[in-house]
């Protein structure tokens, strides 16, 4: 059986903003990378490292589902030193290399009812339709763990590590029945 923890990035994880080379974003004091034009500037949430340990401690497979790149994730992460913590990065570029889970829990910013999430459960190959439209919203919100958005500073209003309990009820649920809701 494959279960996951799918953590999503931008405004979950970290905070990135990109700016054009010559701005007075060069002088930002956060860490960046450069690509061509482009001055990539970018933060860890202060609870990020945190969660993504604590997740690794209890022995949960952790990958990020992301509606960015996966590469461009990839550097984010790394440049962070959080992409250690993490099995695989998948987005909009490579979702389909992503094996259907049994059970997975997915930590994201973004509402349930959101486009965003809709993509995202598709990808996990759980689709809405006609047939599933009564059970859809309780599926959802078994499987999405909604957490405030990170949008850069010191300030984490309510710290990823708060959710933990919550990814190991919703997990032991669903490895103890051998199979997702």
């Amino acid at each position: 059986m494959h279960f996951r923890v799918f953590v999503d990035c931008d405004r979950t994880l970290v905070n990135t903003d990109l700016a054009f080379l010559l701005s007075p974003s060069l002088f930002d004091r956060r860490p960046k990378f450069f690509l061509p034009g482009k001055v990539v500037m970018t933060e860890a949430r202060p609870s990020a490292e945190a969660f993504l340990q604590a997740l690794k401690e209890h022995k949960f497979d952790v990958s990020i589902l992301t509606l960015g790149h996966s590469r461009f994730q990839s550097k984010v992460l790394k440049k962070l030193n959080l992409l250690q913590y993490v099995e695989g990065i998948y987005g909009p570029d490579n979702w389909q290399e992503l094996k259907r889970p049994d059970g997975f829990v997915l930590i994201d910013d973004m509402s349930a009812d959101s486009v965003g999430i809709a993509y995202k459960f598709r990808w996990l190959g759980r689709h809405r339709s006609l047939e599933n439209l009564d059970a859809w919203d309780d599926m959802v919100r078994f499987h999405l763990i909604q957490c405030e958005p990170f949008t850069g500073g010191k300030k984490d209003l309510l710290p990823l590590t708060e959710h933990l309990n919550d990814v190991k009820e919703r997990m032991a649920f669903q490895i103890e029945n051998g199979r997702a809701t």
